[in-house]
């Protein structure tokens, strides 16, 4: 049903209460909804934003993030090795989480940039049975072949109907001048095209999917794709605007509109609420490492040491540095919106579904092995050095335990020709860079420079027993110094880039307007990058799913260990 008051949703009996209407959340309702005698309740902090220009336009990317209507506006703790800095760390508010403030990228194997097959098995090789890359290939391709009667192709896009939850479409960049030079340096540089960058190998260069529908020209979320098509099923029930704030055995307390309240049910409260809010939920309830539980007055019911660590930046979520160089005016970026006229042009192209606002701007994708980025070898062994100094730290055996796993699998990668360390993403113009803005009348291309498996951890954990207060998010960035170095490196590919054949010659002399000639004299470019570095904001890892005896907080069936009717999903 739409969403309903309070009292609607206090009403009822409920079989399942799901805690956060975000892409993991709305995605399990709609399916488990589909059972009509299967009464579905979602609580979200947010409210349902449909219509709104900042979240729909593909063109407006970014805009949505940094408002507090949608957006969680986490702060990271002061983070000693990025020279003090808080760091920015954006997290969806509203229906459709952070699908609804995200670069709109499809992510379904086969169709868009996705982690290696190794990576997915080694979900499995960490004691979770039946999580591999066949298995995960076969449960994609039964919601692809389920939820539509066949992929429509249609102008390079695909979509569904009825219900398909996300439609997707490759962006018209891809014929882009300056994308066809980017790959073709790569390819000077040795570093391959990558025809299929969904199955199972990355390492290479490609275009991706982006969730804009292509009918509209809208952006395509969890709240267009799972919400609206199943809101007038009568089981379905929604309440936004509710935080909450405790777990109970047979339910939830939560805050509405000042008062509190609690929903009980009937068999499972699911909690689905990013990286950060599961955390606090979970220690607030007394499950948790009892030392930091003790530390905020809380009980604990369940010894589990893991809630809230292990945070850490993988595939699709990694610290990353801008590069923005000036090209030829000729060529057609966002910087063009600049001028009223062209804005004025471009807004009338979009009513026709055209135009700059019409697609993803940010459509090509570079993923480079380490021995691209330098001596892979020594680095590796600097690794090894500071990783055993940091589990020699670590005095709860479980967690020093799970650690040492999967430091293995990651040194065990690291010098492979196989797995990409390094990735150099492009955007079609001068991104938003706070410390430098662009000039009227010029044209941008930008690289942005990213690594993709640190070795630093950090941590999410509460400040106090108060559930209103924000978490203290503590990723501790290039706490291992192996990860600054690679991203330092990552960062001289993406200039290189800007001086090879034929790329080169899209762009101005004396082009490169960030970093600046000073910043790459001497130690400048480390300077550079920690002033200057961002996150790809899709932190993980702090309810993993590991054995227990590995300082694991759910197990394969996603149920946390200890409870009979707690689990915890999140979008991968």
């Amino acid at each position: 049903m739409p969403i309903v008051s309070s009292r609607e949703f206090l009403k009822r009996p409920l079989d399942y209460l799901i805690v956060g209407g975000g892409t993991a959340g709305l995605c399990l309702a709609a399916r488990l909804s589909e059972d009509r005698d299967t009464i579905v309740g979602v609580l979200e902090a947010g409210e349902y934003n449909p219509n709104v220009s900042d979240i729909d336009v593909p063109g407006f990317i970014g805009r949505a993030v940094a408002n507090s209507a949608y957006d969680w506006r986490f702060l990271s703790e002061d983070q000693p090795h990025v020279n003090g800095r808080k760091m920015q760390l954006p997290q969806g508010k509203g229906l459709g989480g952070s699908s609804q403030v995200n670069e709109i990228l499809f992510e379904l194997m086969h169709t868009e940039i996705m982690p290696s097959k190794d990576e997915y098995d080694a979900i499995e090789e960490l004691g979770n049975k039946g999580w591999n890359w066949h298995s995960l290939l076969e449960a994609t391709t039964r919601v692809r072949d389920h939820h539509i009667l066949s992929i429509r192709l249609l102008r390079n896009s695909f979509f569904a109907e009825p219900g398909f939850p996300c439609c997707a479409t490759q962006p018209a960049l891809n014929k882009n001048p300056i994308c066809a030079k980017l790959f073709d340096a790569l390819e000077n540089l040795r570093v391959p095209r990558n025809s299929e960058p969904g199955g199972g190998f990355t390492v290479g260069s490609a275009f991706v999917y982006n969730t804009v529908d292509p009918r509209t020209a809208t952006r395509s979320s969890a709240a267009t794709g799972y919400y609206a098509p199943n809101a007038k099923r009568a089981n379905f029930m929604v309440l936004t605007g509710a935080q909450a704030t405790k777990r109970r055995a047979i339910g939830v307390e939560f805050m509405k509109d000042g008062s509190s309240l609690w929903a009980a049910v009937t068999k499972d409260v699911i909690l689905s609420a990013g990286t950060s809010n599961p955390c606090e939920l979970c220690i607030l309830s007394g499950i948790g490492n009892p030392k930091i539980l003790e530390r905020h007055g809380v009980k604990t019911l369940v010894d589990l040491p893991g809630v809230g660590e292990n945070l850490r930046k993988c595939q699709k979520d990694h610290v990353m540095a801008f590069t923005v160089a000036e090209i030829d005016a000729s060529l057609e970026t966002v910087d063009v919106l600049l001028d009223v006229a062209e804005a004025e042009r471009h807004a009338e192209l979009y009513k026709e579904q055209k135009g700059l606002l019409s697609t993803l701007q940010a459509p090509a994708y570079v993923f480079v092995p380490a021995s691209k980025l330098g001596d892979a070898q020594a680095w590796r062994d600097t690794a090894n050095v500071q990783c055993d100094a940091y589990l020699a730290s670590i005095d709860n055996p479980q967690l020093r335990a799970g650690l040492t796993r999967q430091y293995e699998i990651q040194k065990r990668w690291f010098c492979d020709e196989n797995h990409a360390q390094g990735e150099v993403s492009f955007y079609n113009g001068h991104f938003p860079v706070l410390t430098i803005q662009p000039k009227p009348g010029k044209r941008y291309m930008t690289l942005n420079a990213s690594i993709l498996h640190p070795f630093s951890r950090g941590s999410v954990h509460i400040r106090s027993s108060n559930p209103l207060e924000p978490p203290a998010i503590d990723p501790q960035y290039f706490s291992n110094s192996v990860d600054l170095e690679l991203l330092i490196h990552t960062v001289k590919l993406a200039l290189k880039l800007y001086e090879t054949e034929p790329l080169t010659a899209l762009v101005k002399k004396d082009g490169l307007v960030f970093p600046t000639k000073d910043d790459l004299e001497g130690d400048g470019l480390k300077a550079f990058v920690k002033d200057t570095c961002s996150t790809v904001y899709h932190p993980l890892g702090t309810a993993a799913m590991m054995l227990r005896e590995l300082g694991g907080v759910v197990d394969n069936t996603l149920r946390v260990y200890g409870t009979d009717n707690l689990r915890v999903v999140r979008r991968h």
